[in-house]
């Protein structure tokens, strides 16, 4: 796993069935546009720490390129930025 970080390569995909980072922040990105057409309603989103700290570093800079910092970026905050286990964290979202 550590060779994948250290790499990074926003592109590069880790074997067959894998996914690059790109397309991941792509999954994310996908998710945030279709929760951006539901304004005025209560969601709550069910999902893995690693989702939700990604949600919300892309919520954090919106449009940015996905690129080897942004990658870089993800990776060195997620320690500092993971989800507890069953912890509720409420983010208004101001689209």
């Amino acid at each position: 796993m550590s060779d994948y970080w250290d790499r990074c390569d926003p592109h590069w995909i880790d074997g067959e069935g894998a996914e690059s980072f790109v397309d991941f922040v792509g999954r994310i990105d996908d998710t945030i546009g279709r929760l951006q057409e539901r304004v005025g309603e209560t969601i709550m989103v069910f999902c893995h720490g690693y989702v939700i700290h990604a949600m919300e570093t892309r919520l954090d800079s919106l449009g940015e390129l996905v690129d080897a910092a942004f990658m870089d970026r993800f990776f060195r905050t997620w320690p500092a930025n993971a989800p507890a286990r069953c912890e509720v964290r409420r983010r208004l979202l101001g689209f």
